[in-house]
């Protein structure tokens, strides 16, 4: 819409605007967010803006390029072991789920189907409430993973990974000129994850609650 109040919008006040962006980062809808800091900014220079969108920025560029492989942590002499541990972690998939790959996993729910990965990447950063890894499936697939709820520590980067019902978002972000497109599964709740067959144990990290945008 036009953003008017009269709509359900923000209108031209810009902290209505920086405060909703500021949700929309932290949910990880990061266009629309990018997007509601910059017309924040456009109303009121004077908004700490620029530090959220650094932050957020340092986040996207790290997610980015570890989908794309950049990095001497995505070597093939890195990668392969994590693919041949996969490929034998397979016939140990939980009996009710259905295994699946990163590629072939559906924006959405995926209900039903489990994907076994290993994070070949801790890219979290200090100032967001969530784990961030990049991590690897047995057909040497990259995506970005997001895990709230659970403490520094719970998922273990030596351990393979179980996605449950994945939840995928292709993210789709540009900022004055730089393209941010890769793969997103989030893990909201600790039982949506297994962490070597287990469910992982740790202290929840505080999160801020999702809102109807």
């Amino acid at each position: 819409g036009d953003g008017s109040l009269t709509k359900g919008g923000v209108g031209d006040y810009p902290d209505l605007h920086f405060n909703r962006a500021t949700v929309r980062r932290y949910v990880e809808d990061y266009g629309p967010a990018l997007e509601g800091f910059k017309r924040a900014a456009a109303l009121d220079p004077q908004l700490p803006w620029r530090g959220e969108v650094d932050a957020m920025l340092a986040v996207l560029a790290k997610l980015d390029d570890g989908c794309a492989g950049q990095g001497p942590m995505f070597k093939p002499k890195r990668l392969l072991p994590m693919q041949k541990q996969l490929a034998e972690a397979r016939a140990s998939t939980p009996t009710e789920y259905r295994g699946g790959s990163l590629k072939a996993l559906r924006p959405g729910v995926n209900k039903g189907v489990c994907v076994n990965v290993r994070a070949a990447l801790d890219a979290t950063a200090e100032d967001l409430l969530n784990l961030h890894y990049i991590v690897v499936d047995g057909d040497g697939d990259l995506a970005a993973l997001s895990v709230y709820g659970l403490e520094d520590g719970a998922v273990r980067q030596s351990s393979t990974i179980t996605l449950l019902d994945p939840n995928v978002k292709d993210v789709d972000a540009t900022w004055e000129g730089r393209a941010f497109k890769f793969r997103l599964v989030r893990v909201d709740l600790p039982n949506q994850i297994l962490v070597g067959g287990s469910m992982p144990v740790g202290l929840a990290r505080p999160r801020l609650a999702s809102i109807n945008l």
